[in-house]
């Protein structure tokens, strides 16, 4: 692709894309398929509650919402794909039930790290000998791994270790990356409420929750409800008292 806007033009864009996550999502949606990205209500609530979690206002957000409502690309791809670019030293854990979205995802996020505008923008290089589909690294030391849920996910951290001062963190400090999981639990574990659950259950709490860099690295739970003991069940119950976890549930159909 032979870039058809100047690095002026592209200047202005970088700080509409990093002040807004929709305007990110927008531009290079359109950029790379060709059509409009339709923002309706819902993912403007999901961008103010991403944007908290870029500054550590929270420790988990758990967002409950349908198939077919941006989730994965607004939460997942574009969320990550800016904050590589925005802080090419992150760390993301990328985790799902399906090998395919799984697959996807993985390569929806590099489709935006690798576009000529992307490297105008942010000057973000891969390094060339990690091309495969679940674990790539830039060349300044951050990266992306993917794994299914009872997949490998060792030799791998979200997030950053490094020590900050508190007393500057919260002026100086970027974003480091998260955990983000996507629809962890499968939809045909839920009519059995059967073993599966408690099998992804062990998996998140005792190995997942584990590839923490740094104790406030954060978790984004994103996923239709699958049954009374998935993963937002645990996680609810785990986070109780917890004032920095947001549970956001986002129904279809809305009471009015």
């Amino acid at each position: 692709m032979t870039p058809t806007k100047t690095r002026a033009e592209l200047a202005v864009i970088r700080v509409m894309c990093d002040n807004d996550l929709l305007f990110f999502t927008r531009f290079f949606y359109k950029e790379l398929r060709g059509n409009k990205f339709i923002v309706n209500t819902h993912h403007e609530v999901i961008r103010d509650e991403l944007r908290a979690i870029e500054r550590y206002e929270l420790e988990l957000l758990n967002i409950n919402i349908p198939p077919r409502f941006s989730k994965t690309e607004l939460a997942a791809v574009n969320f990550i794909a800016r904050g590589i670019g925005m802080n090419p030293n992150a760390n993301y854990l990328y985790i799902t039930a399906s090998d395919e979205l799984r697959a996807q995802t993985s390569v929806s996020i590099r489709d935006i790290v690798s576009h000529p505008y992307f490297k105008i923008m942010y000057g973000v290089e891969l390094k060339k000998d990690q091309n495969g589909k679940n674990l790539w690294r830039t060349t300044q030391g951050g990266g992306l791994k993917t794994a299914t849920i009872f997949g490998q996910v060792t030799g791998f951290g979200a997030g950053q270790m490094i020590e900050h001062d508190s007393d500057l963190e919260d002026y100086l400090r970027n974003f480091e990356g998260c955990i983000v999981l996507d629809d962890i639990n499968k939809i045909d574990d839920s009519g059995q409420e059967n073993a599966n659950n408690e099998k992804v259950s062990r998996v998140l709490f005792n190995t997942i929750l584990s590839r923490k860099n740094s104790k406030d690295t954060p978790v984004i739970n994103i996923q239709q409800r699958a049954g009374m003991s998935d993963a937002t069940a645990q996680l609810m119950e785990h986070y109780e008292d917890s004032p920095k976890a947001k549970f956001l549930v986002m129904p279809v159909i809305s009471p009015e």
